[in-house]
C-alpha cells in the first residue's frame, strides 16, 4: 500500500518495511511494490470528523505499474494500519483489473478498534469489510 501521500526515494514506507521483515521471516514468495500514489490523499492519521479520505479516493489516486513479468499465484496487499478499511477498498479494484482471476487478500499490523478494551497486543484476526454505498464502511471485527 503506497502512502497516503506521493513517494520520496529514501523516504521510509511503512508497508513496504513490513513486507521486507515478513519475507525476512520466511513469509511470501516475494515482493513487487506495484501500487504508486498519482496524487496524495489526506492523512487518515490526523484528519477531523468526515475528513478521511473514502475509497473513492483512493481509488482515484493510485495506479498499478508492471515494470516487471510479475505473475503471483495469490497477493496480498499490506498496510501498516486498519481502521475502517478505506484504502484497501480503493485499491483492490486497480490491483484486480491488473491482475484478473489472481486470488487478493489484504493484511494490516495493526487494527483499530472503536469499542471496548483491548485485551491483549497481540490478538491476531480474519474479518471483512462491508459497505452498502461504497463509501461508508464497516469492518468486522
Amino acid at each position: 500500500m503506497p502512502r497516503s501521500s506521493l513517494q520520496k526515494p529514501g523516504a521510509l514506507w511503512p508497508s513496504l518495511a513490513i513486507c521486507l521483515a515478513l519475507k525476512a521471516e520466511g513469509l511470501g514468495a516475494g515482493i513487487e511494490p506495484c501500487l504508486r500514489r498519482r496524487s496524495p490523499v489526506g492523512k487518515a492519521a490526523t484528519a477531523g470528523p468526515g475528513g478521511r479520505p473514502d475509497p473513492i479516493d483512493h481509488d482515484g489516486s493510485v495506479v498499478v505499474e508492471r515494470d516487471s513479468p510479475f505473475s503471483p499465484e495469490r497477493i496480498t496487499i499490506v498496510d501498516d494500519v486498519i481502521t475502517r478499511g478505506s484504502s484497501f477498498v480503493g485499491v483492490f479494484p486497480r490491483i484486480a483489473e491488473a491482475f484478473p482471476g489472481i486470488p487478493i487478500r489484504c493484511f494490516a499490523l495493526v487494527r483499530t478498534i472503536s469499542e471496548g478494551d483491548i485485551d491483549a497486543i497481540l490478538a491476531p484476526v480474519q474479518g471483512i469489510i462491508t459497505s452498502e454505498d461504497g463509501r461508508r464502511l464497516r469492518r468486522r471485527p
